[in-house]
């Protein structure tokens, strides 16, 4: 088949797989393996987790804090919480945050909505691995590489709700996820587990790590195969009927060694998927998506004194983007196009970069951070497989059926961005109950300027244990070399003279304690102003431009009981206020509130039982829309975990959309027909359910 140049679909990489198992053979090996770790590892945040009753988090400030002292509305994930809600993926995890919604768009894509904002590529949210970016230059998002990023290696999860470019630079515009995973000593063992479910999804998984003395190894290894929930779809854009085709195949490994204040981390992931509906909203059983990322970070920390500290990192990442796309089933246009319209762009992307931080005690209750960060993004080898003329596919197929058009009509061009950065941060308790942190990060683009984003909180607790935050910050987010670079489609052609998005927050967050309980509650307003989108320039085509100004007020609320060290119960609660600024109209396709209810149960010391049901508000239309807006629904999720009955071995038996409710996301309004694409929306995923064995030694 054209453009497939990854991992043969539903074929296990068995290769692989005996190598891993090998190579943890040889770690496992030694007596001293079965030893628990003598000590925690000796970072910060680990030593902070250790001694406080606090949520620490370290995303916020590049320091670890107590999460009711950090200047930012927050959320940790911890471990213990992944495992218990049966979470495998990163997306799984994430739709339980306030503020936070999953949905899924037309092609193959999972994308992530925070606080309103919501747009195709999820570009306007950072994820991080171990402080390592995810997000693409060429699309701008993490997605769809990272959406379901396997979570067996993960020790926790923090998530920042609002902008904090002042530290991060771009993407940092609605929030930031950090993913941190545990190091060798934290794993102290082999963890084993094997999968099967639902849609013949199969996963593996191995991760082992393990302390000498100063020396910290771990590594992992995962694998998933599914076929994915062929949902009916009973009109496309061409009027067709059909299922979707949603099968993936993914294969995750990674290395993590550390010593003393010296760390490496590596990662390699590849991933293969089908179209889910397709490209142009048309289904076909033909298109196929292969990418392949891989990262790497060097970092090291010194204590030079007492009052200083001093980091630096170095990284490097490679990510190959392969999409062979059948926009047009076979026969389109009367069968003028026997085979299907096909289109395969392809597109290599390297990304180099360092960063220096000192952390300097000014005086004792003062701590002054700065730091400087350089990097250089190239997106090469730019191709383009077709068998038609992207600018005019009414022109009926090319003279020698699919073929290079890479030298007359490429989709993207090959492209490069520098960027220079510093970035300051002072963190000053003014007094042992109010604390006050300010910082600023100025941003040089080689492609489009620069750009100064400054951000203040300030912190108070009013009470033993009632703290209340003050905060105010503006962040940008880059385009993306799609959004620059784009040729030759007529449906969203590049744009070289834009301008980064805007966006500006002030924020006003409540946070209490009585007795085992913690409530939140925050409210905020947001202004975001250049936001690009693609609209019309004759013709029929369309340009990536900087146009509506956009208004967003909502209010966020927490509140979670814990019986005892085990069992415990949350709510949450967010309502959402969103107009774009001129015409007064509201955003469309993003609901006005959501919430989840949930809670977890341990049963003796053999069984535990955690439960959420996730509510979400009705979604409005666009103006041009003349449907009824999509409805509330409400999905409810189980997982059922067998231990200590075996040494070793636990048992998990998961269950997603438990009662099977059919819900969907909201189609797209097509610019190209100006009409809905499909008009009975995006179906999502129905009961699943899934048996997970795992084994640690």
């Amino acid at each position: 088949m054209p453009g497939n140049t990854g991992l043969n679909h539903h074929r296990i990489p068995i290769l692989s797989f005996i190598a891993a198992i090998f190579f943890y053979s040889i770690i496992t090996s030694s007596p001293a393996f079965a030893q628990p770790p003598a000590v925690l590892p000796g970072e910060q945040e680990e030593l902070l987790l250790y001694f406080s009753k606090d949520e620490i988090i370290a995303t916020a400030t590049k320091q670890a804090m107590p999460l009711s002292k950090v200047p930012a509305v927050a959320t940790v994930i911890t471990a213990e919480q992944i495992r218990n809600m049966g979470a495998r993926t990163l997306f799984e995890t994430l739709k339980i945050v306030p503020g936070l919604g999953i949905f899924q768009d037309y092609s193959h894509d999972r994308g992530i909505e925070i606080r309103g904002v919501k747009t195709l590529n999820s570009e306007k949210v950072l994820v991080l691995l171990d402080g390592m970016r995810l997000n693409q230059f060429v699309f701008g998002g993490a997605f769809p590489i990272y959406s379901d990023l396997p979570l067996d290696n993960v020790k926790r999860i923090e998530v920042i709700r609002g902008p904090v470019s002042a530290l991060y630079g771009a993407n940092a515009f609605t929030g930031v996820i950090n993913v941190i995973t545990k190091e060798g000593g934290e794993i102290n063992g082999v963890d084993m587990r094997a999968e099967g479910g639902s849609f013949s999804t199969q996963r593996y998984n191995i991760l082992a790590g393990k302390k000498f003395g100063d020396l910290e190894v771990a590594a992992h290894f995962n694998y998933l195969e599914r076929d994915g929930d062929r949902r009916r779809i009973e009109q496309d854009l061409t009027g067709a009927s059909g299922r979707t085709d949603n099968w993936r195949q993914r294969l995750d490994t990674g290395l993590t060694a550390s010593w003393k204040g010296l760390r490496l981390d590596y990662r390699h992931t590849a991933l293969q998927n089908g179209p889910y509906i397709g490209a142009t909203s048309t289904l076909n059983d033909e298109s196929h998506h292969h990418h392949i990322d891989d990262i790497a970070q060097l970092s090291y920390r010194y204590e030079v004194t007492k009052e200083l500290d001093a980091s630096a990192r170095i990284y490097w990442r490679n990510m190959r983007s392969d999409q062979y796309w059948e926009l047009f089933p076979e026969g389109f246009m009367a069968g003028t196009y026997p085979d299907g319209v096909l289109g395969n762009p392809r597109i290599k992307e390297r990304t180099y970069g360092a960063e220096v931080q000192v952390d300097y005690k000014l005086f004792k209750d003062n701590l002054l951070t700065v730091g400087v960060n350089i990097d250089r993004v190239k997106q090469y080898d730019v191709q383009h497989w077709a068998n038609f003329d992207p600018d005019n596919v009414f022109a009926g197929p090319l003279a020698g059926g699919f073929q290079n058009i890479t030298d007359w009509k490429n989709w993207n061009q090959n492209a490069h961005r520098n960027v220079f950065a510093w970035y300051l941060q002072d963190s000053w308790n003014i007094t042992s109950k109010l604390n006050l942190i300010a910082g600023v990060r100025r941003d040089e683009y080689s492609d489009f300027g620069n750009t100064t984003n400054p951000r203040v909180g300030l912190v108070w607790q009013v009470l033993k244990n009632t703290h209340v935050k003050l905060l105010a910050g503006k962040a940008f987010r880059a385009p993306s070399g799609e959004e620059l670079y784009n040729e030759h489609n007529p449906s969203a052609i590049g744009n070289q003279d834009l301008k980064p998005e805007r966006i500006t927050t002030t924020e006003l967050a409540i946070e209490t304690k009585v007795g085992e309980a913690t409530i939140k509650a925050s409210y905020f307003k947001n202004y975001i102003s250049n936001t690009i989108e693609r609209l019309p320039i004759g013709g029929g085509s369309y340009q990536h431009m900087n146009s509506s100004r956009r208004r967003i007020a909502g209010l966020e609320l927490e509140g979670k009981y814990h019986f005892n060290k085990t069992d415990n119960a949350y709510a949450n609660f967010t309502w959402l206020e969103l107009k774009r600024l001129g015409s007064g109209e509201d955003v469309a396709d993003v609901p006005k509130w959501r919430s989840n209810i949930g809670g977890n149960v341990a049963f003796a010391r053999y069984f535990n039982f955690n439960t959420n049901i996730y509510f979400s508000g009705e979604r409005p239309r666009t103006v041009r829309d003349t449907r009824k807006d999509l409805p509330s629904y409400a999905v409810i999720d189980a997982a059922l975990t067998f231990k200590n009955f075996w040494k070793g071995l636990e048992i998990q038996l998961l269950a997603k959309n438990l009662l099977d409710k059919r819900y969907d996301d909201p189609a797209a309004w097509s610019t190209q027909t100006n009409s809905v694409s499909v008009p009975g929306d995006y179906p999502r995923e129905g009961r699943e359910i899934f048996l997970e064995a795992r084994y640690t030694f």
